[in-house]
């Protein structure tokens, strides 16, 4: 897929009092090689000045928009409200305390460009020790109904490398509007666990 195909990415970002988390983020997303993306921050009331900061950042970069909430959302009505104002067919979900590779998204739309995906995660890394994996997805146990984050706690020696159907949970992955669209979103009532559930 050359770079003139590739299809309008999305990225939402929910935030609430993220000052002291949203540099990394933010910095990293704004110098990725991919050719037409928006960064979407949906401010969910912040009071600690962070919107404000952002806003100002916005104002000099045009692939970012900042938007807030009326009223309080929570994280996932956050991201609904993302996906509302969104332009992208692909729609790629981050939290604050994140912060991507410079690869990203890398061989990620390629794959989400088939047929038969829905969504795509890559591989999360601890944000302290970038040697340690945090998940390459999730495993359901079906005799307890937990979720247990694939590769948990392994030093990353690169494996995880080809790709596989599994669960996936929503930050960090990138999904094709019309999946989201199809699974009405991210349930409001979940809370924390919103992104689990719709992946």
């Amino acid at each position: 897929m050359s770079k003139r195909t590739k299809p309008f990415l999305s990225i939402v970002i929910p935030s609430y009092n993220s000052k002291n988390h949203y540099k990394p983020l933010l910095g990293s997303l704004l110098k990725i090689n991919y050719p037409s993306y928006e960064i979407i921050i949906i401010d969910d009331g912040s009071t600690d000045g962070s919107f404000e900061e952002i806003e100002k950042i916005s104002q000099k970069n045009k692939n970012l928009r900042i938007v807030k909430t009326l009223q309080k959302k929570g994280i996932p009505g956050s991201r609904n409200f993302g996906i509302e104002v969104s332009k992208g067919d692909f729609i790629a979900f981050f939290d604050m305390d994140m912060e991507v590779d410079k690869s990203w998204p890398g061989t990620m739309i390629d794959v989400l460009s088939q047929k038969n995906v829905g969504g795509v995660l890559p591989k999360v890394l601890d944000f302290n020790n970038r040697r340690v994996i945090q998940a390459v997805g999730f495993k359901i146990d079906p005799h307890t109904v937990w979720v247990v984050p694939k590769g948990y706690g392994e030093v990353d020696e690169g494996q995880y490398t080809e790709v596989e159907e599994i669960a996936i949970g929503a930050a960090g992955s990138i999904f094709k509007r019309e999946v989201i669209e199809k699974v009405g979103g991210f349930d409001e009532n979940l809370g924390m666990f919103d992104d689990i559930d719709f992946g």
